[in-house]
């Protein structure tokens, strides 16, 4: 139900009394949320306290705009009471602008935009929490982290020795290589390493297709070759029934076009929670450099970058997700033996916001003797910077892997982080297909 004019009066009244309280609140304020006597006033408040850093007086207000106002005093209650309603105020009436603003939108079918319209609104609110004090509280404060702060090991043991023990969610680490070097699938090893541990992990590819990254790891999962798949569809649901009877989470594979922006990942995932009942623990998106921005225009490739690696950093924090994804470096980094962020191709804004960036060094020569190298080129946390470390490949399988087997690690380790019901994964889609067979 819309806020009557008297209630909006006395609402603006408040606003005008505290100078906190209207710090607090101007931020989702604006003239249009208001009944279109009180516009030009709401208006002209606001454009005061830009120009002069102050509100003005009721004598001023009406002297600009013929609105008679008062000034009260507020007390604890009151002022509370006045951030509750001026934010539902706000917010419903925005949402009413975002409806209406949809009916065209409609008409042209540009259903990303109403999505982005819708989100925008959401996420709408006040800043109530106001941080740390230091000086407060800091043992309990530092006991009650340590409870929850997780570290997911990714299953190559001197790799997580660089990281502290792994990865944590709401991170963004970020992969390096020259073209047809390794990225998706050093991207897919991970996502299975993850998986294993009993994490649900959502592959989200902007580049391949679901049918060829669901046989890369067909592949990886058996060690029968994509060549192979169709003589052998018994035993790859044998092995893929054993290996989800082991207690590993959900793993779904989804394609979505070049130029996906955060707004749309965000909406799948929004509907991917809606069907499955949860979130995914990993999101592994191959890879960030196909990735386009919420707003539309021409970036230079600079702001292009640390706008889309901020919005997925975004989506990462709200839903509490790992993240991992990849980049390509520049031709200067063919032929050099000393990669460093200078090498990644695009703007290095990425590579500031990103926690970890680690480069794959994958040459013929070490392809030849079953090694993939990985060189820490950022470590937000640890000091790994600058060290390198080498993991086994087994080509047969396409698996990077570490001194010791990841299954059986996670077998005489087992963790289940995520138990929910799972519907249609990857292993579920073998399942089927083996059934049909």
């Amino acid at each position: 139900m819309s806020v009557n004019t008297n209630k909006q009066k006395l609402l603006v009244e408040y606003l005008i009394s505290s100078p906190d309280l209207f710090a607090l609140v101007t931020p989702i304020v604006k003239p249009e949320y208001f009944d279109i006597e009180l516009r030009n006033t709401v208006a002209f408040i606001l454009k005061y306290h830009k120009d002069f850093n102050g509100i003005p007086t009721p004598q001023q207000i009406l002297a600009e705009t013929s609105t008679q106002l008062q000034s009260h005093q507020l007390d604890h209650t009151t002022f509370n009471y006045c951030v509750s309603e001026l934010e539902r105020h706000c917010k419903q009436e925005a949402m009413k602008n975002a409806i209406r603003s949809s009916i065209p939108l409609l008409e042209k079918e540009d259903y990303a935009k109403i999505k982005e319209l819708v989100h925008e609104i959401a996420t709408m609110g006040l800043q109530r929490n106001l941080g740390i004090s230091l000086y407060d509280g800091i043992e309990d404060r530092l006991i009650e982290q340590q409870k929850n702060v997780a570290i997911y090991p990714t299953g190559w043991k001197e790799f997580d020795e660089q990281l502290n023990g792994g990865l944590e969610r709401k991170t963004i680490t970020l992969f390096t290589a020259n073209s047809g070097g390794g990225k998706s699938l050093c991207l897919a090893n991970l996502a299975l390493n993850f998986n294993y541990q009993g994490l649900n992990v959502l592959y989200l590819s902007l580049e391949l297709f679901e049918n060829m990254i669901e046989r890369r790891f067909i592949t990886m999962i058996t060690g029968i070759n994509k060549r192979d798949i169709s003589n052998n569809i018994p035993n790859i649901g044998k092995q893929v029934n054993d290996i989800k009877d082991s207690n590993v989470g959900d793993l779904t594979i989804k394609y979505m076009p070049s130029g996906t922006n955060a707004n749309q990942i965000h909406a799948y995932i929004k509907e991917y929670q809606l069907k499955k009942g949860f979130v995914p623990d990993v999101l592994v998106l191959d890879y960030l450099d196909e990735m386009g921005t919420n707003e539309s225009g021409n970036f230079e490739v600079y702001e292009k970058d640390k706008k889309t690696s901020s919005q997925l950093r975004n989506v990462l924090v709200e839903f509490d997700m790992i993240g991992v994804s990849a980049s390509q470096q520049n031709r200067t980094a063919i032929l050099s033996t000393d990669i460093n962020q200078s090498h990644i191709a695009g703007g290095i804004s990425k590579i500031c916001i990103s926690d970890n960036t680690v480069s794959i060094i994958w040459p013929e020569n070490l392809r030849a003797q079953g090694i993939v190298a990985l060189q820490f080129l950022k470590t937000r946390d640890s000091d790994g910077v600058g060290k390198t470390i080498n993991l086994s490949y087994d080509k047969h399988k396409l698996r990077f892997l570490d001194k010791s087997n990841i299954m059986s690690s996670v077998k005489s380790q087992p963790q289940k982080i995520s138990n929910q019901k799972r519907t249609l994964s990857l292993f579920d889609v073998m399942e089927n297909t083996v059934e049909t067979n």
